[in-house]
């Protein structure tokens, strides 16, 4: 299991670019995509069972635009296949939500009450993530 924060953690997934206004969408067609695409099969250097979805690249906060990476943690990043991308979570202070479980209701759910409580997190918008292992899924947000 990986130590959250204590080490910077390398995803190497497929990418893409949204906001808050189209996530939803944009997110549902980067899902289909990585579940129909052999991502596993090409990475050699997995170092976790779960699966990553992460957020970064923050252009203002919650209010702009943002990359969004589903994948594997790595142990080494040099060699990513072509048509994926790296995406570095930062060691530093990340407060875990825990989802009742991975159906996207319960992420959703989940987003709702951290989106309530966004002022007393003290967000760093470094970067953000989902984890999922199975039915178990978690959100861990950046804070200073």
């Amino acid at each position: 299991m990986l130590e959250i924060g204590k080490k910077a953690i390398q995803v190497v997934g497929i990418s893409t670019i949204t906001s808050n206004d189209i996530a939803h969408h944009e997110l549902s067609k980067l899902w289909e995509r990585f579940f129909n695409s052999p991502i596993k099969e090409q990475l050699d250097n997995i170092i976790d069972p779960g699966i990553f979805e992460v957020f970064s690249d923050y252009e203002n906060g919650f209010k702009g635009k943002y990359r969004a990476t589903i994948g594997y943690a790595v142990s080494y990043p040099c060699l990513i296949p072509e048509g994926l991308s790296l995406v570095s979570i930062p060691v530093g202070k990340y407060k875990a939500f825990k989802a009742q479980s991975s159906a996207p209701q319960d992420i959703v759910a989940t987003w709702q009450s951290i989106w309530a409580a966004d002022a007393s997190l003290n967000r760093n918008f470094v970067a953000d993530f989902e984890l999922y292992y199975d039915n178990e899924a978690s959100i861990y947000i950046g804070h200073n």
